[in-house]
């Protein structure tokens, strides 16, 4: 991400951000895949997401109204020169790419894999930044959705690449040696 983010405001704003752009690549990444459990479970992230827009949402308007989290002048002054991109938005241009009508779901899944854990990453390291403790653990569930998120792709992935290693782990068959 390069710099980091100084008041807890922006923290929240490219949250915001960053599942707003989540919502979009997942909406469009779920129209692309041909399997419906790819499908399904790109749809799901979508609508995860919009659950994490309306609390983010709700949130800010929570510390924008009521002062939480205040942001000193010094912050505030250097907030205009932040300039994100999320990976989602950069995913965008890859989704073209990487994911057009007929390509492997499983590269859909691979991506948003990628993004899910830098979600979870963001959302940890933002959590040293906050002071409050209600700021704190609304990053730290936020964390732990997106790590939710991972391990339900990764799940999918491995149904969809070896589904016969995915039914025996699932079903927790034991292999006996020689």
């Amino acid at each position: 991400m390069g710099e980091t983010v100084g008041c807890p405001t922006e923290i929240l704003e490219y949250a915001l951000t960053l599942e707003k752009d989540g919502y979009d690549f997942y909406c469009s990444a779920s129209e692309k895949v041909a399997n419906p459990i790819g499908k399904k479970m790109l749809a799901w992230l979508a609508k995860e997401e919009t659950e994490h827009i309306k609390t983010l949402t709700k949130a800010l308007k929570s510390m924008q109204e009521e002062g939480k989290l205040a942001c000193s002048e010094e912050e505030l002054e250097r907030a205009d020169t932040f300039r994100f991109r999320t990976m989602f938005s950069q995913a965008k241009e890859k989704v073209k790419a990487l994911v057009p009508a007929d390509a492997d779901d499983l590269k859909a899944l691979e991506i948003a894999m990628e993004m899910e854990n830098k979600g979870y990453t963001f959302y940890k390291d933002s959590v040293k930044e906050v002071d409050d403790p209600e700021g704190k653990a609304l990053l730290e569930s936020l964390a732990q959705d997106e790590s939710d998120h991972y391990d339900a792709l990764q799940n999918t992935y491995t149904y969809l690449k070896t589904p016969d290693l995915w039914f025996a782990w699932e079903e927790g068959h034991m292999y006996e040696a020689g």
